[in-house]
């Protein structure tokens, strides 16, 4: 075994026990426990790949403190969902119908003019994916580096479509635990899901797509309280499959991009999926300066004046071309605000996150707001995706935290009218949840 590995397999019982615990506490269909898994899949990932044979040499012997450090800031981020997993929550508020409905059409009449001139290049890329078996690498050298920019008016409905997204994956699910389905709502959203599961495949991307995958397993975990048991055996049924289908792509482009990779396809997923925890270990309290917020805050600092505030991802490697480790590997989120603030701030930051975001995900009598669950669902996002990844919300992300805010309070404003229903869960949660308060439930 290689040094420091009782380091790294410490960590992964620390999330094991952690996720028992949960388990045992909550029960199988709590948030907490589902978000607790990831990091147990990505701990037991990391174990596997600090002694991989072609990437062992890629990361320096690891330690224990950063791994301490990591743990307790995760903590910190997972306490909020705690706070909702301890409210029990059986009611969802319906927003008023015409505001939602307004909210979900124009996103909707968003997506209808940013597609179009999308979908052509959508289908050449999957095709030529499928028939050429060095496309994938061909294809990521061309989009690697690309983002999203507004150069021209006719650019606006594409940006709000794309800052919007993740909220409209929040939303299909609540259309979805309506007593009335409404089909073309569910169509059109259903649509713009897939389109953003597949169009970074078609450009040879990956990441964009996971991330995609895990706001959609957020949003179900989140609603499935509500959905009705047959309903939600059929939408399972249909996720699942679309998902396969959406896997299988995937791995056609991993085999095409890395198939000539001395690792082979499976060594290089696992770095993938692992990767994180190991170079947060090595650099992620001490890469040799700070960022200053220049990631995680970029277009807040754009926005308050700051000068010198490199515009993407290439200024940014060039300014701070000294570190040691940039965004160029993952870190996870946790990494996004060490190497930006430091690791004595980030505590701070994320003390205060957990605080606030606690007090607000806190729900007294069983039933919570659309506001609110909003609110719980960004709350999941972040580690989820930010335990393999970075900090989704960093760079033009930040733009996506402005529309949750934005959309926060808008229905905030309309929560506690006189006219609004509240949507129980099933019988079947109900009864989960009766025998849950009264510490009888068994875990199966």
């Amino acid at each position: 075994m290689r040094d420091g590995s009782i380091y790294a397999i410490l960590y992964a019982v620390a999330w094991m026990l952690l996720f028992l615990w949960l388990l045992k506490k909550y029960g199988i269909k709590s948030s907490s426990v589902f978000v607790t898994s990831f990091y147990v899949l990505f701990s037991i990932s990391a174990i596997f790949l600090y002694h991989n044979e072609f990437y062992a040499s890629s990361f320096k012997t690891i330690t224990l403190f950063p791994y301490v450090y990591l743990f307790v800031m995760v903590l910190l981020s997972l306490q909020p969902i705690v706070s909702f997993d301890k409210s029990n929550v059986v009611g969802l508020v319906e927003p008023p119908p015409s505001l939602i409905a307004v909210f979900t059409y124009v996103f909707i009449f968003l997506a209808i003019l940013s597609l179009p001139n999308s979908i052509g290049n959508v289908v050449s890329g999957i095709t030529l994916l499928l028939q050429d078996s060095n496309a994938g690498a061909e294809l990521y050298a061309d989009a690697h580096g690309g983002g999203i920019s507004t150069k021209s008016i006719a650019d606006v409905p594409r940006y709000l479509f794309s800052i919007f997204s993740y909220i409209s994956i929040f939303v299909f699910f609540y259309y979805l635990v309506r007593p009335k389905l409404n089909k073309f709502v569910l169509f059109g959203l259903s649509i713009v899901m897939l389109y953003n599961l597949v169009r970074p495949i078609s450009l040879g991307l990956r990441t964009d797509t996971v991330m995609t995958l895990f706001a959609i397993m957020v949003g179900y975990i989140l609603m499935r309280r509500w959905i009705p048991l047959k309903r939600g055996k059929t939408l399972v049924l249909i996720g699942s499959i679309f998902c396969a289908v959406v896997v299988g792509f995937m791995l056609v482009l991993s085999a095409s991009r890395f198939s000539q990779n001395i690792a082979g396809m499976n060594g290089t997923n696992l770095y993938y999926i692992a990767q994180s925890t190991l170079n947060f270990n090595n650099y992620g309290l001490d890469a040799g300066g700070i960022r200053y917020g220049d990631r995680t805050c970029r277009i807040f600092k754009e926005f308050l004046g700051f000068e010198n505030v490199p515009s993407g991802i290439v200024e940014r490697r060039v300014k701070y071309r000294h570190m040691r480790m940039n965004d160029g590997v993952f870190y996870t989120f946790v990494g996004d605000f060490t190497l930006d603030f430091g690791p004595v701030i980030a505590f701070f930051i994320f003390v205060l996150y957990s605080i606030l975001f606690s007090f607000l995900s806190n729900v007294r009598g069983g039933v919570i707001s659309f506001s609110r669950l909003l609110i719980v669902y960004l709350e999941m996002l972040i580690p989820v995706q930010g335990g393999m990844y970075l900090f989704t919300f960093s760079d033009g992300g930040n733009y996506s935290l402005v529309a949750f805010t934005l959309t926060a309070i808008l229905f905030f404003k309309f929560d506690h009218t006189s006219s609004n229903q509240i949507i129980w869960a099933s019988n079947e949660y109900l009864e989960y949840a009766f025998l849950r308060r009264f510490r009888v439930i068994g875990l199966k």
